[in-house]
């Protein structure tokens, strides 16, 4: 999780050294953060209706099998499991805010990050000395809170879910593709959404067949194996 925001911070330093307009696009704030402001999220409830999808996952070690998660559900399962690994890297205070959606037969996920805060988080020294570097090259940014976000649609390798080739990346109001990002942070592509791809909830041990956005449903399918699955790990 850590080094998944450095990355998207030292994305966000190449953004800022453009113009004003990509200054004013990238702290643009999504709408449902306000939302989340107003009527904020009950940390137990969170993780009931988490607890209530991964039954319904759960379902899927049946072989042939065929669920349908609605944008609430995958919203739920998807805050939860980012909500783990925030605690996991000692990022709590960072993250101010997930949510998640299906639109237009893609998955779209993202999370309002103040930077002040990640600068205080539990960092290695290591860390924060990039997180550094590259917030001074950015005046009076280092005090802001940004939207980062993903969109992709969901793809079956291997028997589990990842994010495609195509996946974009977004920074406020601004859009990049993985080989973009790439290219501003010294990675490869393959290595970004490798990144990217770890915060998704898993179901080791338990083959998909297909997974698809139909109708507003994220749809996934198992497929048939004669051995037992084992269990599911979120």
């Amino acid at each position: 999780m850590k080094k998944v925001a450095l990355v998207f911070t030292l994305v966000i330093s190449s953004v800022f050294a453009g113009a004003a307009y990509a200054y004013h696009q990238a702290t643009s704030l999504p709408s449902w953060y306000q939302d989340t402001q107003a009527t904020p999220i009950d940390p137990a409830k969170l993780q009931q209706n988490a607890a209530q999808v991964e039954t319904k996952l759960r379902s899927l070690q049946t072989p042939n099998q065929e669920i349908r998660l609605s944008q609430q559900e995958i919203n739920d399962v998807v805050t939860a499991s980012v909500d783990q690994a925030i605690a996991q890297a000692q990022l709590p205070r960072a993250v101010k805010g997930m949510h998640t959606e299906l639109q237009e037969n893609k998955l779209k996920t993202g999370a309002v990050v103040d930077l002040q805060e990640l600068q205080s988080s539990n960092l290695s020294e290591s860390e924060q000395t990039i997180l550094g570097e590259v917030l001074k090259r950015i005046p009076g940014i280092n005090d802001r809170t940004i939207y980062i976000g993903i969109e992709s649609s969901p793809r079956i390798v291997k028997g589990q879910m990842e994010l495609d080739p195509n996946t974009k990346i977004q920074i406020g109001n601004l859009s990049f593709s993985l080989q973009e990002v790439a290219q501003k942070v010294g990675m490869t592509p393959a290595e970004v959404q490798q990144e990217i791809n770890r915060l998704l909830p898993t179901l080791q041990q338990i083959p998909l067949e297909q997974a698809s956005v139909e109708n507003g449903n994220l749809v996934l399918r198992s497929r048939e194996a004669s051995s037992d699955f084992g269990n599911p790990s979120f």
